[in-house]
């Protein structure tokens, strides 16, 4: 199933968005791409990433702008004011999750249960 796309200017993400994993556009994209608030949208710069739809900020509503935060622009590759290209995310169930530690020369016995019941 094709999704519908938008095109849209990356804009820098305000401080309460930083670390969250979420991307603000205005109304009128989020209904032409058919999706909700909350919402997976897909992120196509030149690497793909994904990322929560949120609310515009009032003052963002009639512009042509993507805000999103240093991470998620270093996840798709772009730069402010580069275009990316969003869709609604097609969404499956994971079939393995990998979690790698920052860590090295340091092992962790962790029973599996305790991790899946963090997550």
């Amino acid at each position: 199933m094709k999704h519908k796309t938008v095109q849209l200017s990356v804009a820098e993400a305000i401080s309460d968005d930083i670390n969250m994993g979420t991307v603000r556009i205005d109304m009128p994209f989020k209904a032409e791409l058919g999706m909700k608030w909350d919402d997976i949208i897909c992120i196509e710069g030149k690497r793909k990433t994904f990322a929560v739809l949120k609310l515009p900020y009032p003052g963002d509503i009639g512009l042509k702008i993507i805000r999103m935060d240093m991470n998620t622009r270093s996840n798709a590759d772009v730069v402010i004011g580069d275009q990316v290209r969003l869709s609604k995310a097609t969404l499956k169930p994971a079939k393995m999750v990998e979690i790698a530690l920052d860590y090295q020369n340091i092992n962790f016995d962790i029973a599996p249960g305790v991790i899946k019941q963090g997550m």
